[in-house]
């Protein structure tokens, strides 16, 4: 009896932690609207992406996030990602991309359910350029204007920008 127990316990543990999950997760759960700075042909841009955030089976929550942008230069980007969304002291998303080969990783604070303020976070990938970048970035539950998207991204006193990683800079210097 006590072995058929044991053995019943990896049947009905994954449901129960699945609806405590979406319980706890609720406040997260539906879309946000994501900007930052990135680069495109060496200038800074400002991009954005529509994220939505779903439950997952295993204690994660799902994310697809979508980015559709046209450029000062009249070029447009169509990228879309899917990934996870999970928990360290701070909301850390993963994301891969579904039509070209980059992986995504953003984090956020995580404010309280009630507060309707931009949630101010990182990003950590390749810019349009396809050189390694990490700027600032704000996920918030409505869209925001341009100066609304700047005003997210540079509260607090951080530099509008994003940093840009290059290899062939950073063996140039003595």
């Amino acid at each position: 009896m006590g072995a058929l127990l044991g053995a019943s316990v990896t049947w009905w543990s994954s449901p129960v932690r699945y609806l405590r999950s979406r319980r706890r997760n609720r406040h997260l759960v539906g879309t946000w609207y994501e900007c930052h700075y990135t680069f495109r042909q060496g200038q800074l841009i400002l991009g954005r992406a529509t994220l939505t955030i779903r439950p997952g089976f295993r204690n994660a929550l799902k994310v697809v996030a979508e980015q559709h942008e046209t450029h000062p230069d009249g070029a447009v980007t169509d990228l879309s990602y899917a990934g996870s969304l999970h928990r360290e002291g701070q909301l850390v998303l993963t994301l891969s991309g579904r039509s070209h080969d980059e992986t995504l990783v953003m984090r956020y604070l995580e404010r309280l359910p009630s507060n309707p303020a931009p949630v101010p976070g990182i990003w950590l990938c390749r810019d349009h350029d396809g050189l390694p970048a990490a700027g600032v970035s704000a996920l918030s539950r409505r869209e925001l204007t341009d100066e609304q998207a700047h005003e997210a991204l540079t509260s607090g006193g951080a530099a509008p920008g994003a940093l840009r990683i290059s290899l062939r800079e950073a063996t140039a210097a003595p």
